[in-house]
């Protein structure tokens, strides 16, 4: 008998009533999750990477303000630019509204450092966006700079204030109104999923991994082709077990295949000591924009890993080698079912880091009591 597949209908209704926000708008890349928050995303225009790049964000409260950071990429920027002030030209001339220097203050991490905009900047940037061409961010002394195309720019702002229903009223960015703020109708709250775990210290029983492989080979199911986890000189030969909670455990089968730097996962999970019956984990997913039909869910994920602490399956599906571009999320275990927690993508390869990516979907993790 094959594997059955293991998924929570309601999880996959909840799923395909609700519709990822996603476009793309020549150098800009802009998304809006299951809460009405969103962000832009401003890169430059060459292509495969760059010095920097833009984020605006804002929360689709009525009174959430929008909230902008530029982006140097460590690799064109050394340390010393945490003791730099910074010029920021729009086509090579002062904003108007900010002629004063900007502080680097700190922030960041090993990859990126980041400059924070005050709103009375952001304000003014967004003024500057509607007939400019190409923002920059220089150091006082010359030594430091990146460019953001503002090509698109525009564009992303109008979809958010779109998405965000704020189009007419005195709270959007890109076509204000007379309307008052609170005619922006208040989003819905992130869903709460409570993520069962067995401890970091939970002990699972091996041997699951191997039947597996072996009823996998049995049924002679290819959909993960691997070699034998016996064999110690096989690059794919790769698995995993590890205790969901007190009933559950969790099979990881590594798949070869998917390129350099993209490996493929399946998932199983087995309920006691049943191996025979182990299900194969369906991971929901979103609707695409527009689309009637229910969306399709997953049997494998890419470059997945459970976390035991957490209770949740990562993953980060690379567009290439550098990881600037792609898919990630996280899928976390409520004692029936893996149940989508959180979404992003970055369709153009141009040096964005992953955790300025656009969110499609989030919800709220809560730990079992």
């Amino acid at each position: 008998m094959p594997f059955l597949r293991y998924a929570l209908p309601l999880t996959l209704a909840l799923l395909a009533s609700t519709s990822s926000f996603a476009a793309s708008f020549k150098d800009w890349e802009v998304g809006c999750d299951n809460t009405r928050a969103c962000k832009a995303v401003g890169m430059s225009s060459s292509d495969g990477g760059s010095s920097g790049y833009l984020t605006l964000t804002r929360g689709g409260r009525p009174d959430d303000k929008p909230q902008a950071s530029f982006w140097f990429n460590a690799n064109y920027a050394d340390s010393s630019v945490k003791d730099k002030d910074f010029r920021l030209t729009v086509d090579d001339k002062p904003v108007s509204g900010i002629d004063h220097e900007i502080r680097f203050a700190g922030g960041g991490s090993d990859d990126f450092f980041e400059v924070k905009l005050s709103p009375e900047e952001i304000a003014a940037l967004i003024q500057a966006f509607r007939n400019g061409t190409e923002l920059k961010l220089t150091a006082a002394d010359g030594t430091v700079g990146a460019d953001v195309s503002l090509n698109g720019s525009m564009a992303s702002l109008l979809y958010m204030d779109d998405k965000q229903h704020r189009i007419g009223t005195v709270t959007a960015l890109a076509r204000p109104g007379s309307q008052p703020a609170d005619a922006v109708p208040v989003p819905p709250a992130a869903p709460e999923v409570t993520v069962a775990t067995a401890g970091e210290n939970a002990k699972a029983n091996e041997a699951f991994l191997q039947a597996i492989w072996r009823k996998l080979k049995r049924d002679k199911d290819d959909s993960c082709v691997n070699a034998d986890p016996d064999d110690s000189q096989s690059k794919a030969a790769d698995g995993e077990v590890d205790a969901l909670d007190a009933n559950h455990t969790l099979v990881t089968i590594n798949c070869s295949g998917g390129g350099a730097y993209n490996m493929d996962s399946e998932f199983f999970v087995v309920t006691g000591a049943d191996v025979a019956r182990a299900r194969l984990v369906s991971f929901p997913t979103l609707a695409e924009e527009g689309s009637k039909k229910p969306p399709e869910p997953a049997t494998s994920l890419v470059n997945a890993g459970y976390d035991a602490k957490e209770g949740t399956i990562g993953y980060f599906a690379k567009g290439r080698g550098i990881g600037d571009c792609g898919d990630s999320g996280t899928y976390a275990w409520n004692g029936n079912a893996f149940v989508l927690v959180g979404t992003s993508s970055m369709g153009q390869c141009k040096g964005v880091g992953s955790d300025d990516w656009p969110v499609y979907w989030r919800a709220r993790i809560v730990p079992a009591q």
